[in-house]
């Protein structure tokens, strides 16, 4: 089985912005803080792949594409404090729009009680777009100094694999493992690119009962889980290391079946063990605080409609 797809996307963007400051008695005072930017994106885009049964148990896939976005607004036109970040962002209207080719490959295996799916990817992207901090650039806003990034683009290359592992011995008992790897280099720098996570596994023990005839429950089940974060070290030169982390999650949860309806109850608690860490993705972590703690999620999801037996 192959596939042929072949699109063309337009894009342009015409942006005139005006910031006001806080007005100060009955005096407002304004000032023209984002330039204008006319700019225009256009690219074709395109795909191919195919699928190949080699047994019962084994399939290969193969895709080749390109890909195309075009820089937003705030890529463009950015000039001011981000208060969810705590950095000060300035865009750039001179940014290129982003070409990119891929290639990624899959094999998957299917056994009476394991099931496993490799899969690797290789993306080259023309003007690939980001934010850095230069040279620790400041700026100083009402006595506090703010971080200054700026959106850069360059050549940047992201490549890694995705490994799923599911044994499940008994129906009820599914025991799912994965792991996953992503690289990523400014292929015109030879510097790796920024706020890339680093390699971490999930394994999530379930067990799912059987629907019981008399019973309102519809497949109760009860899982554990612990994810594994290994230290990122391979990072921009703005950036600092960030240490692995363990956490150990659990949920419960169940369809019940009342009149005709059916709805869904459930338990989650993530990060039991409290452990204090900082995700390599968090935007917080320059100015030290944590990703949450333990937290207990509960929840009822009631469908619209009505539940018909079968």
């Amino acid at each position: 089985m192959s596939s042929l797809p072949i699109g063309y996307t337009s894009f342009s963007a015409k942006t005139f912005l005006i910031s006001f400051s806080p007005f100060w008695a009955v005096i407002f005072w304004f000032s023209v803080t984002f330039i204008f930017c006319k700019t225009s994106f256009s690219s074709y885009s395109g795909s191919t792949g195919f699928t190949w049964a080699a047994s019962g148990v084994f399939n290969f896939k193969f895709n080749l594409g390109s890909g195309f976005r075009a820089p937003n607004i705030a890529e463009l036109g950015s000039n001011g404090l981000h208060p969810g970040t705590i950095r000060y962002e300035i865009g750039n209207p001179t940014l290129k729009q982003e070409n990119s080719l891929q290639a990624d490959r899959s094999v998957t295996a299917d056994w009476h009680w394991v099931s496993a799916t490799f899969s690797g990817f290789y993306n080259y992207i023309f003007n690939y777009i980001y934010q850095r901090n230069v040279d620790g650039e400041t700026i100083l806003l009402n006595k506090i100094r703010y971080p200054v990034y700026r959106f850069v683009q360059g050549n940047s290359t992201l490549t890694g694999f995705e490994f799923e592992l599911d044994f499940h011995p008994i129906e009820p008992i599914h025991f799912e493992n994965s792991i996953d790897y992503v690289q990523g280099t400014n292929e015109t720098t030879g510097v790796p690119l920024p706020f890339i996570p680093s390699l971490h596994t999930v394994h999530d023990l379930k067990w799912t009962l059987k629907k019981s005839n008399r019973g309102p429950l519809i497949s109760p089940y009860i899982s554990v889980g612990a994810e594994i974060h290994f230290a990122q070290k391979r990072i921009d030169t703005f950036e600092t290391n960030t240490a692995g982390y363990f956490l150990l999650n659990a949920s419960t949860g169940t369809k019940i079946h009342l009149h005709n309806q059916v709805m869904t109850l459930f338990i989650a608690g993530k990060n039991l063990t409290n452990s204090k860490y900082f995700d390599h993705l968090s935007r917080l972590k320059e100015i030290g605080v944590y990703n949450p703690g333990w937290n207990i999620t509960a929840g009822v999801i009631i469908p619209f409609g009505v539940y018909e037996k079968k």
